[in-house]
């Protein structure tokens, strides 16, 4: 008897995944996937059938689930097949539920209302429903007569035209100024040694030698900082560094190199050792607004204003850093800068920081009228011409400032809303005009379209200066192209100049980033202040700088005692070659074989003590001068005012 055959089970693994592909196993698997689908968008259908608070109805009805998104079954998410082959990697979202919110620009009169209709819209103050452009071949601008003969330097700064320059740093950065940053670093000082649990790195961190920072001491440190930006090595150690190669004396002669880096270590502006809600800036707002009221109110500017971007470099994390390609560092925190045109003086600033503290959110004209009204809200009523860039110009802005009596200038993006359309195809050298009301649009073609807005200009060409090198005939431009030219580059240069002074040092926090580029303003402003009362063009903005280092360092610095009773060998020989020059040598005999004597050149003509006739035998070889060997000598070399 033969025994029964009997089929072996096949289990999952000796079956090949093709032989499942079944045209059963398919039809089962898109019923299943049919089903699930149904259940969804049921119990959508009934979330939103139970939500009968909002009368308002959805623009669309929300779209059933794709197989391109991620659904919720069971309480979970599940990815679908395209999401786990690399798909959309984003968290769950439900679709955007866009409401209907029609706005009287794209309205039609005939459509019908009903008591379930949703609200009219109310246009909200300021905002221009329509404007009515029409081409023009001549255009009357608006008046702004500026007659304020008090705009310049107020009498507030303190300084004449003979004050020492020192007295205009001193303005900005002064007790009041300076007490407030000596009372925080100590403060912060001590709240990090005491923040250290027992026993922590922590508490050892902040257990080196240290004594509370004074005033003089924080100007000393100022002096410093401004002088690396004209002395440029690779490391601070460098600085203080005694190899004959590489060595600056001034360096350590009135602070040590481990004080200046513990200064700058617990540089601090604010006692709030936690964050404040919605102001991203509490770490330095206090400093930051005492030297924003010394700008405004030691200068009051000129008729012509322009605001733009300033970009200060910071690589560090930040929530609201900023990314510009077109400035020289592209990376850092932006700056809002208003400044005078006539003299490039920095008036006010505004350090973008996402949140609404310094610029108002909801502003009827965007966030760039915002930043616009918010710089200009002090210079309003007063007859001002406003130059700005295509990121805050638009006709709906303009308007606005012409309530504030204030005129515009700038350029615009095509699709700005109001905005009128010109022809696209146009000969170079090409002008198109069109009107509305004192407004003028304007475009003119030279490589590419360039739309000017303005209320104070005809649009007529001018001769701009420049010849074509092709057919050396003279280039004309509109009147307002020219003028925005030359008043639209302030900011630029003002970067331009600061640039050159830069005293940045690398650091991982923002708010001292900020604090070091807010020096670096008040010394640019201080050059602008100097020369507008002394009419002197020739002293540089680095020539004064080192002036008031110097300065800084004669009035508040000690000279510290020298560590150590055997000096180094290369200490002693730093100044050979000044004075092997600059050396005590006999005078000539005279005739009769007796030794020469003169009348010593300190004695006669000293400041510090009385004045005396001493006869000494004694001269400076490099000089030629007759001086005492013991401290005339000395003085003479080493004093400027001996």
């Amino acid at each position: 008897m033969t025994p029964a055959t009997t089929t072996p089970r096949l289990s999952a693994s000796t079956i090949s995944r093709p032989s499942l592909l079944t045209s059963s196993y398919l039809l089962h698997s898109a019923k299943k996937r049919r089903r699930r689908r149904l259940e969804f968008s049921s119990s959508d259908s009934s979330e939103d059938e139970e939500d009968v608070d909002d009368p308002t109805p959805l623009a669309t009805p929300l779209p059933p689930p794709t197989r391109g998104g991620r659904q919720r079954r069971g309480g979970r998410v599940r990815r679908t097949r395209g999401q786990r082959r690399g798909g959309d990697r984003g968290h769950f979202t439900a679709p955007r539920q866009t409401r209907r919110d029609p706005s009287p620009l794209h309205s039609s009169d005939d459509s019908p209302s009903s008591p379930s209709s949703p609200q009219q819209h109310q246009p909200q103050q300021g905002v221009v429903d329509a404007i009515s452009w029409r081409e023009c071949d001549e255009h009357t601008p608006a008046d702004f007569p500026f007659q304020d003969q008090s705009a310049g330097v107020q009498p507030e700064l303190g300084c004449t035209a003979t004050s020492n320059i020192l007295d205009f740093f001193l303005a900005f950065f002064d007790v009041t100024v300076m007490t407030l940053i000596v009372n925080e670093t100590n403060l912060y000082r001590q709240h990090l040694l005491n923040w250290g649990r027992p026993g922590s790195v922590r508490e050892y961190a902040h257990k080196a030698p240290w004594t509370d920072v004074t005033v003089p001491e924080m100007y000393v440190w100022l002096a410093y900082t401004m002088l690396m930006a004209h002395v440029k090595k690779h490391d601070l150690k460098d600085y203080w560094s005694r190899n004959v190669i590489i060595q600056t004396p001034i360096f350590g002669k009135y602070m040590s190199r481990d004080r200046y880096r513990f200064i700058y270590k617990y540089l601090h502006f604010t006692t709030s050792m936690g964050p404040v809600p919605n102001d991203r800036l509490y770490k330095f707002r206090h400093i930051m607004s005492l030297v924003q009221e010394r700008f405004t109110k030691f200068f009051k500017p000129y008729q012509k204003l322009v605001i733009d971007e300033s970009l200060v470099l910071f690589r560090g994390r930040l929530s609201f850093i900023q990314y510009i390609p077109s400035k020289r560092h592209r990376f850092g925190l932006k700056f809002f800068v208003l400044c005078d045109c006539k003299t490039g003086y920095v008036l006010d600033f505004i350090i973008y920081t996402g949140t609404d503290v310094d610029i108002r959110s909801g502003d009827p004209h965007g966030f760039s009228g915002a930043v616009v009204k918010t710089l200009m809200d002090k210079h309003f009523k007063q007859n001002h011409i406003l130059y700005t860039d295509n990121y805050y110009t638009s006709p709906a802005l303009t308007q606005y400032l012409l309530q504030e009596e204030t005129g515009t200038c700038g350029t615009v993006r095509k699709f700005r809303k109001h905005w009128p359309a010109f022809p696209d195809t146009q000969e170079r050298g090409t002008v198109k005009k069109k009107e509305g009301g004192p407004m003028l649009a304007l475009q003119w073609v030279d490589k590419r379209p360039v739309n000017i807005l303005t209320t104070v200009h005809t649009g007529d060409l001018q001769d701009s200066g420049k010849v074509d090198h092709h057919t050396q005939e003279p280039v004309k431009k509109p009147d307002a192209v020219i003028d925005y030219n030359i008043n639209m580059r302030l900011v630029d240069k003002s970067d331009m100049m600061v640039s050159d002074i830069d005293c940045l040092r690398k650091t991982r926090k923002w708010y001292r980033k900020g604090f070091l580029h807010i020096l670096d303003l008040v010394v640019l402003n201080c050059h602008i202040l100097h020369q507008q009362l002394t009419q002197n063009t020739s002293l540089s903005l680095r020539l004064l700088e080192r002036q008031i280092i110097s300065q800084l360092f004669e009035k508040f610095g000690t000279i510290l005692p020298r560590i150590g009773a055997v000096r180094d060998v290369n200490d002693r020989m730093a100044a050979a070659e000044y004075m092997a020059a600059h050396k005590l040598v006999l005078n000539p005999l005279r005739p009769s074989g007796r030794a020469g004597f003169n009348k010593c050149q300190v004695c006669m003509y000293t400041s510090r003590r009385d004045k005396k006739r001493t006869e000494t035998k004694y001269r400076c070889a490099a000089c030629n001068v007759a001086l005492c060997p013991v401290n005339c000598f000395a003085e003479f070399h080493s004093l400027e005012n001996y």
